[in-house]
């Protein structure tokens, strides 16, 4: 990194650096559930990073919980990994091991360098399919750098997409 660039990123050059507080909605309508409550032993134990998850009910839409850009997506289109304009860097995995169904009963809505905007649906998928196929449909959304923030849930029980789900506090940055 340039000179320049550290200067910048202390003083305030980038929104990264002015932002002390990024609020996460809700990537669906459901039931919220603690990360360590979903059933896969990855995310529960928060090996990925810290976060939350979102039982899914009604319609399979994942939103996007923030402004920012798709860093990536999974081949099986069942998770995604973006980067919100404030720099925080996030996980949405539909489901617990779906990977397995190979794509089947997702259809996805963008690709990697989009940029997005809190809302924008994502990518839909089958609810009721994948679980007819045995799969959980919990969804967690894992904050890859949760290293760097403090974190308090806004919201318990259900929830609808688009909602305040998370706070996050940008640790060691002065307001």
């Amino acid at each position: 990194m340039s000179l320049g660039a550290k200067l910048k990123e202390v003083f305030g050059g980038n929104s990264a650096a002015k932002s002390k507080e990024v609020v996460l909605s809700s990537p669906l309508t459901g039931r919220v559930t603690p990360l360590e409550d979903v059933k896969d032993e990855t995310f529960a134990m928060k090996i990925l990073g810290d976060g939350i998850g979102v039982c899914p009910v009604g319609r399979g839409e994942l939103r996007s919980p923030v402004d920012g850009r798709v860093e990536q997506v999974f081949d099986t289109w069942h998770a995604l990994t973006m980067v919100s304009d404030e720099g925080v860097e996030l996980l949405l995995h539909v489901g617990i091991d779906t990977v397995k169904l190979g794509g089947k009963h997702f259809e996805l809505l963008v690709k990697a360098g989009d940029a997005v905007k809190m809302g924008d649906v994502l990518l839909n998928f089958d609810i009721d399919a994948i679980r007819t196929a045995g799969f959980d449909v919990t969804t967690p959304m894992v904050i890859s750098n949760s290293e760097l923030y403090d974190m308090s849930i806004m919201a318990e029980g259900d929830i609808g997409a688009g909602m305040p789900l998370l706070k996050l506090t940008r640790k060691g940055r002065k307001a």
